[in-house]
């Protein structure tokens, strides 16, 4: 379906275009106006605080292991031991078990994981 072009002749004064955008215009005008003349003397509504949240403890010691790993015998010798260790799963820390794990590339050295002080914690 072919459709005229939109031109200014479609905007004769007293045209059903003409009049239906100046019934919308004044439509908009209005409703604008009664927006911005909402009661200024109204407050607006409270919002509550965030709770807040305590700082972290800072630890002396390093966290007990949750229970003693069992060391399975080597699967080959490229496994490597790697202790179990606390991590941290972003709410809580939870106790991950040893098990031998293979490198992830060739060459590559393991430093188990240790506590050090530094600071306050």
């Amino acid at each position: 379906m072919n459709l005229p072009a939109f031109s200014s002749r479609c905007l004769v004064p007293g045209s059903l275009i003409t009049t239906r955008l100046a019934v919308l215009s004044l439509a908009l005008a209005t409703g604008v106006g009664r927006l911005a003349a909402a009661d200024p003397m109204t407050p607006a509504p409270a919002v509550a605080d965030a709770p807040m949240v305590p700082p972290a403890p800072v630890l002396q010691k390093p966290l007990s292991p949750s229970g003693a790993d069992i060391m399975t015998p080597q699967p080959s010798s490229q496994h490597v031991w790697i202790a179990g260790h606390w991590h941290w799963n972003g709410g809580q820390y939870g106790w991950v078990a040893g098990g031998w794990e293979l490198p992830p590339v060739e060459n590559a050295v393991w430093v188990a994981s240790h506590w050090e002080t530094q600071g306050n914690g």
